[in-house]
């Protein structure tokens, strides 16, 4: 239901639209191993830990176009073009370590996401 009161308030609907009700993001404290990460993928650690956790389009959608600074834009334009030499080794990577058991791959995914939605809207 927060969901779609948080929807309705991007549609500019009132009440809606104050932002006073939608959903909360819940902060749990995950135990990350990145010494899973081969020595040569290790760069995107740090990246990973805060763009990956944009999991939802609309949440990347808008980062990427209202909420990016542009000493994030110009650190995630130097990371995508790393992904762009490593794109096979991290995609072997993801398919090695399962999401749904390995927060890890999960961040990366979305980081992965993140970057290729980033080059598609010209942005990156």
């Amino acid at each position: 239901m927060l969901s779609l009161f948080a929807q309705l308030g991007k549609l500019d609907i009132s009440p809606f639209n104050d932002g006073a009700v939608g959903p909360q993001e819940t902060k749990t404290a995950e135990i990350l191993d990145w010494s899973k990460l081969p020595p040569s993928l290790q760069y995107f650690a740090g990246p990973a830990e805060v763009y990956g956790r944009l999991q939802f389009e609309d949440r990347i959608y808008e980062f990427l176009e209202e909420r990016m600074a542009a000493d994030e834009q110009a650190g995630l334009r130097a990371l995508n073009r790393r992904y762009k030499q490593d794109s096979e080794a991290i995609d072997r990577w993801l398919d090695t370590f399962s999401m749904t058991d390995h927060p890890e791959a999960r961040l990366v995914y979305f980081t992965v996401s993140l970057l290729i939605t980033g080059v598609d809207l010209g942005l990156l």
